[in-house]
């Protein structure tokens, strides 16, 4: 290495290239024991600085390795980051779409007494108007309750009246068969039909599911009609016809993907489909790695995998749901 201190391998090349080998040894004995000396330092400064890159190598590398580990960990933590944003908006979501359809309902039934106070005018007693004002009034008091209730996270059950502060004691005790329950992470209210070790059977609309205790929310037993009640409110929800077993997602990005994946998994829970598609293309391949990752730990997703070249190859995969 030019610049650098070494020692002579002038007598070891000439070796090499075939020169009479006793003239070689005599040129070494013709050395000076200062010159040997000299020649076993450079020696060892050579030994050294061949360790020494070695060791700058190794540690390269490892700082390399350092580097490559703390970028997954931050991509790691922005993708929880984020899924967590999704789950709080969905979740906002679906409790505002339930809390507008309680309103309706609720608007409905009122409706519904004022036509049979209207159509039994004989006896005055039977509804008021001043009892109808006062009953829409209360039912919206503690529809208003209930909603603030449930966006605040607290476990008040839809029974409890708008001006107590203290959960009911259906809320404090442990789930059992016939529960109303909130699935977490899905939003979904579902009937328990079953407890097992650690586990739960669940109604969901009519759909089966299993689903972990410690996911499960207690919302409240199911709702029994008062004695001497004449009203009763009956709602039958039908899987819808006709569900998309496709879902498109090119061109999105990885959050706008995973929320319209999870939405469409919700929704297909519904519906007796249990072979579904998503069509993410090819592109740099980050679609199919993140829907991927998602799939892998969505608990209504029993098996996906890539579809077969007649059907989208590579750029689509296959989802295969749990009964």
């Amino acid at each position: 290495m030019y610049g650098t201190p070494g020692r002579s391998l002038a007598l070891e090349i000439a070796g090499r290239l075939g020169l009479n080998p006793s003239v070689v040894s005599a040129a070494r004995e013709n050395l000076s024991a200062r010159e040997a000396q000299l020649a076993e330092h450079l020696a060892k400064i050579d030994r050294d600085i061949r360790a020494l890159e070695h060791e700058h190598r190794l540690a390269t590398k490892e700082r390399e390795t350092l580097h490559q580990a703390e970028a997954r960990m931050h991509q790691r933590e922005d993708s929880l980051r984020q899924r967590e944003e999704t789950f709080r908006k969905r979740l906002n979501e679906e409790l505002d779409t339930q809390v507008r359809q309680a309103r309706k309902e609720i608007d409905t039934v009122v409706d519904d007494l004022k036509s049979k106070a209207a159509a039994m005018a004989a006896l005055p007693r039977l509804v008021s108007t001043g009892e109808t004002g006062t009953a829409r009034s209360d039912a919206r008091a503690a529809v208003d309750a209930i909603a603030k209730r449930i966006l605040a996270g607290e476990s008040a059950s839809p029974l409890q009246s708008p001006d107590s502060g203290r959960p009911p004691p259906s809320a404090l005790r442990n789930i059992a068969a016939g529960d109303r329950v909130i699935v977490g992470g899905l939003g979904l209210e579902a009937i328990v039909t079953a407890v097992h070790d650690g586990t739960a059977d669940l109604d969901v609309r009519g759909k089966r599911m299993r689903a972990s205790l410690r996911d499960l929310r207690l919302v409240g037993s199911p709702v029994t009609a008062p004695a001497g009640g004449t009203v009763k409110v009956h709602v039958e929800l039908q899987p819808r016809e006709n569900s998309p077993v496709d879902l498109n997602v090119i061109g999105c990005t990885v959050d706008e993907a995973i929320a319209r994946a999870e939405r469409f998994l919700d929704e297909s829970l519904l519906s007796d489909q249990r072979v579904v598609r998503f069509i993410h293309g090819y592109g740099t391949g980050q679609l199919k790695r993140a829907l991927n990752g998602f799939l892998q730990q969505h608990p209504l997703v029993a098996r996906f995998a890539t579809a077969p070249p007649e059907q989208g190859g590579g750029g689509v995969t296959v989802v295969e749901l749990k009964d």
